[in-house]
């Protein structure tokens, strides 16, 4: 194999025999130790009034507290949802929606999360999320992870005994992707709605024959 190689570079011009060289050794010094910023590769479900994390973090991990990091929604202006900058939260841009309601875990940066902490969540929360990191360095390359946000209402009492047919196809809609433990789940949403209401409809009897 060698003797092969030894012979093959005899007939290659001495320039590009250096230029292949070069090339090689400019791969191995950018592609050694680089981090790539994960998401997770399912979409986050939230219930309105929770607080949730967006999770992202660098791997292999790398310091992230002196650097910048930057969530959006490309969706929305102004577009920012919260700024790290230099060791600091950089919130002049952040869009009005999001004020007070985010934060970074500065205990975890150094150890390369970057994870977005979202409080009392609303429904105008729903939509796709970009975690952007601008630089980190020669170690590391440019990279950006997307999180999808889902929301959905909670179901008081009041609302569990009025659920609608309907209501109960949201319910089961919401559960993707559709397996053999979510339909039986929503065949045991379904039988306590019939419970909740033939309850109510026998309270309501009862209290006519009062």
């Amino acid at each position: 194999m060698n003797l092969c190689l030894t012979i093959s570079l005899c007939f290659i011009p001495q320039y590009l025999v250096v230029l292949l060289l070069l090339l090689q050794s400019v791969y191995c010094y950018f592609s050694s130790g680089q981090s790539q910023l994960i998401g997770p590769p399912r979409p986050i479900l939230a219930i309105v009034g929770d607080d949730i994390i967006l999770p992202s973090h660098l791997d292999p991990a790398v310091d992230a507290f002196g650097i910048t990091v930057e969530w959006a929604r490309p969706d929305l202006k102004p577009r920012f949802v919260h700024v790290w900058r230099d060791g600091v939260n950089l919130l002049i841009n952040q869009n009005p929606s999001y004020i007070g309601r985010t934060s970074l875990f500065m205990d975890k940066l150094k150890n390369g999360d970057v994870s977005l902490k979202l409080s009392k969540v609303k429904l105008s929360d729903e939509g796709k999320y970009r975690c952007f990191i601008p630089s980190l360095g020669r170690d590391t390359i440019i990279q950006e992870a997307f999180i999808q946000l889902n929301v959905g209402e909670s179901v008081s009492r009041h609302g569990l005994r009025n659920c609608t047919e309907q209501s109960l196809y949201c319910i089961v809609a919401f559960m993707t992707p559709i397996t053999e433990k979510s339909l039986l789940l929503s065949l045991l949403i379904r039988c306590c709605l019939l419970s909740c209401h033939q309850r109510e409809q026998k309270q309501q009897w009862s209290g006519f024959r009062v």
